[in-house]
C-alpha cells in the first residue's frame, strides 16, 4: 500500500521535520520552555498531515489484466 504525496503534504512533512529538529537545537542552547512555540509548530503540522493522510484512500496500482474472451460451452 502506497500512499502519493501531494506537493501540499510534501510542504507540511517538511515543515514538520523542520521545526522538530530546529526545536530540538534550540531547546539545547536555550531551554525546552524558549523553544516550546517551534514544537508546537511541528506538532500542529503533524497533526494536520495525518488528518490528510487518514482522509485520503490509499493509491491501489492496478495491474492491466487481460481479457479473456468468455468460453461458450457447446449444448450437448
Amino acid at each position: 500500500m502506497r500512499t502519493r504525496l501531494t506537493f501540499f503534504d510534501l510542504a507540511l512533512f517538511a515543515i514538520m521535520v523542520t521545526f522538530f529538529v530546529i526545536g530540538i537545537y534550540e531547546s539545547l542552547f536555550k531551554g525546552v520552555a524558549m523553544s516550546y512555540w517551534l514544537f508546537m509548530i511541528s506538532s500542529l503540522a503533524f497533526l494536520v498531515l495525518n488528518y490528510r493522510w487518514k482522509k485520503k484512500p490509499p493509491v491501489v496500482e492496478e495491474k492491466e489484466e487481460v481479457k479473456k474472451k468468455p468460453i461458450k460451452k457447446k449444448p450437448r
